[in-house]
This record gives C-alpha cells, structure tokens and sequence, in this order.
C-alpha cells in the first residue's frame, strides 16, 4: 500500500503508547508487497499447461444469458 509507514508509524504512536515499531518490521512494500508476488508469477501464462488439450475444439462453445441471471453475466 502507498504511504503504508506513515499509517504503521501514526498507529503506534497514537495507539502504542509513544513505541517505535519495531525493526524487524518490514516497511517497505517492495518487499512485502508486489515484488515477491511478481517474483512468483515470472513465465506464468508463456507456456501450455500439461493438461491443456492440444488443439482447439471443434464446435464452439454456445453460451446462454437470460436477463438479471446473477451467474451467467458476459
């Protein structure tokens, strides 16, 4: 979140009776936050999943709607 250390900083302050917060609390959101989540998801979505089927179907899929269906909303 944008400006996460200065909401962690005023919490304690207010609410931890004038405390720090403590060192090993990370305030930074490149490292808790997207970074480790866009590590993880590097090469997602380049390659087949092994249980993909190898060509496309023959006959398309026909998708049904009627009005105000909460479930099938296009």
């Amino acid at each position: 979140m944008y400006k996460s250390n200065v909401i962690v900083d005023y919490l304690y302050q207010a609410y931890g009776r004038g405390a720090a917060p403590p060192p090993f609390l990370l305030q930074s959101t490149l490292v808790t936050g997207w970074m480790p989540t866009l590590l993880l998801r590097i090469g997602r979505g380049m390659v087949r999943a092994p249980l993909a089927l190898p060509a496309a179907p023959k006959h398309a899929l026909e998708l049904y709607n009627y009005e105000n269906n909460q479930f099938a909303r296009l």
